[in-house]
């Protein structure tokens, strides 16, 4: 299905110190069973909005779709924006479960020089949309969100939600794509120093 693309660049910079920025968040309407893949994660979820689990591990035909999905994506991001990458990478996910007046702030998955990719399925909403903010001046881009849109985008950019409006569950499934060398500990989390523990479970990976 098609691509849309929101690109984010500066302009010429007229002195050495100027500020430059050059990056891009990429969505993708694809066709997996969001229905089922709710049921899943609301029958495992806990009382958190966040649930640190990864459903991209489990031997379950809506899982395996989607990780067929997000890897599809990534050759096409990649081939698009850099060209091409080659290294061994991991990915972990987890689901954000909203209810009514919840949101997520403002955060980001990884600053440092070995940060990648991230994302987000959106499995189940009502009038929400995700924000991101520029890295300088931190203007508010809001993306509205839909069901089965899969979205990528630098780790680093900060991004969080809008209010969940709506009266049943607003659903997702967040991820960071990661070098094989990538220490767990180098990925932050908006959470928290506990719910980074929680997240950060060797196990929990898989090999894109």
């Amino acid at each position: 299905m098609s691509v849309k693309v929101h690109k984010f660049s500066s302009k010429t910079p007229e002195t050495p110190y100027s500020p430059v920025w050059d990056y891009c968040i990429a969505e993708k309407k694809i066709d997996i069973d969001v229905d089922k893949l709710a049921d899943l994660i609301l029958s495992n979820r806990g009382g958190n909005i966040a649930n640190f689990f990864n459903v991209l591990k489990w031997d379950i035909p809506v899982c395996k779709d989607l990780l067929k999905e997000i890897k599809i994506f990534h050759s096409e991001y990649v081939k698009n924006t850099c060209g091409k990458f080659n290294s061994k990478l991991k990915v972990r996910c987890w689901s954000n479960v909203m209810h009514k007046g919840q949101d997520i702030k403002q955060h980001y998955h990884s600053t440092k020089e070995n940060s990648y990719l991230s994302g987000n399925f959106t499995v189940k909403c009502d009038d929400s949309s995700t924000n991101y903010y520029h890295p300088y001046d931190h203007r508010e881009y809001p993306i509205e969100n839909s069901p089965n849109m899969l979205t990528i985008f630098p780790s680093w950019v900060t991004h969080g939600t809008s209010i969940h409006k709506g009266d049943s569950e607003r659903i997702t499934i967040a991820f960071d794509l990661i070098l094989e060398s990538t220490p767990l500990s180098d990925l932050d989390s908006y959470a928290g120093e506990v719910s980074r523990n929680l997240q950060n479970d060797i196990g929990e990976l898989v090999f894109l």
